[in-house]
C-alpha cells in the first residue's frame, strides 16, 4: 500500500487548520460600558447649578476627489430641554486637505437656524478652520486637533449690531480599534472665547467617551455621550448630551 497523503493538500504542500479568533463582542461592550461609566463618575461632581440633557443627530455624505483633496455636506439637529424641543438645526459644506505626514486642513461653513428665548427662530452663519493631526500605534490612534471658528448674527450679508463670536477649540482624541467593524472613541475639547467677556479664559470643556461601528466601505456610524461643562461664568451650568452621527462615503 502506499503511502497516505494528507487529508487536505494544495500544491504539494498540507494545509493546516487554522482557527479563527474569537469574536470577543462582550469583551468589547463591557469595556465600552465602563469607560461610559468612568466618564459619568468623572463629571457627577462638577460643581454646576443647572444641567440640561439634549439628543444630536448628523448625517453626511464625503467625496473624495483623490487621496489629497475632499468634500463633505452635511446637516445637523439638537434638541434641548431634556431632549423635548428643537434647539438648532444647520447644514455644513466642507473642503478636506489631506497632507502625508498624518496631517489634515479643514475649511467649513454652517448656515444656522437656532431658536430663541421666544420661541422663535433666528439666523447664524458660522465658518471655521481646523487643523489636526493623528498618529497610529496598533490598534491606537491618537488626534490633536486646533479650531479656529466665527461665529456671525443674522443672515449672511447682513450688518448685526451684535459682536461676532471668535473661538479657539483645542481637542485631544484617543481611538481604539477593536477589529474591523467597532472602535471604542475618547475625547476632551477646550473653548477659549478670542473676544467678549471671557476673552483668553477657558468657558467649556466637553469630554466624551463613545462607539464606532464601520459597516461597510461606505456606511460608518458614532454613537457619543458626553459632558459639556461651562467655566468663569456667574451660573456654571453643565449639560450631558447624546449624539449620532452616521457618515457616507462615496
Amino acid at each position: 500500500m502506499g503511502t497516505r497523503l494528507p487529508k487536505y493538500r494544495e500544491d504539494g504542500i498540507a494545509k493546516r487548520q487554522i482557527q479563527k479568533p474569537r469574536y470577543s463582542l462582550s469583551k468589547f461592550v463591557w469595556t465600552s460600558a465602563i469607560g461610559i461609566l468612568c466618564l459619568l463618575a468623572l463629571t457627577h461632581n462638577c460643581s454646576a447649578q443647572q444641567s440640561d440633557f439634549w439628543t444630536l443627530q448628523s448625517l453626511d455624505v464625503n467625496y473624495k476627489f483623490s487621496r489629497v483633496y475632499q468634500m463633505s455636506i452635511g446637516t445637523q439637529t439638537m434638541f434641548n430641554q431634556n431632549s423635548t424641543a428643537m434647539k438648532l438645526m444647520n447644514a455644513d459644506v466642507a473642503v478636506i486637505i489631506k497632507f502625508p505626514s498624518n496631517m489634515q486642513l479643514e475649511g467649513h461653513y454652517r448656515p444656522i437656524q437656532t431658536r430663541d428665548a421666544k420661541g422663535g427662530w433666528t439666523h447664524r452663519n458660522m465658518f471655521f478652520g481646523t487643523l489636526s493631526w493623528n498618529e497610529q500605534k496598533g490598534k491606537y490612534t491618537i488626534q490633536l486637533r486646533e479650531r479656529i471658528q466665527r461665529l456671525t448674527y443674522g443672515d449672511l450679508f447682513e450688518q448685526s449690531i451684535r459682536e461676532p463670536k471668535l473661538y479657539n477649540r483645542s481637542k485631544i482624541g484617543l481611538r481604539y480599534q477593536h477589529n474591523y467593524y467597532w472602535s471604542l472613541l475618547f475625547n476632551t475639547e477646550l473653548f477659549l472665547p478670542f473676544n467678549g467677556p471671557r476673552q483668553y479664559r477657558l468657558d467649556q470643556i466637553r469630554t466624551a467617551a463613545g462607539i464606532g461601528r464601520r459597516f461597510n466601505r461606505y456606511w460608518r456610524a458614532e454613537c457619543v455621550y458626553g459632558v459639556m461643562q461651562q467655566l468663569n461664568r456667574n451660573r456654571n451650568n453643565h449639560n450631558y448630551f447624546l449624539s449620532l452621527a452616521v457618515h457616507y462615503f462615496i
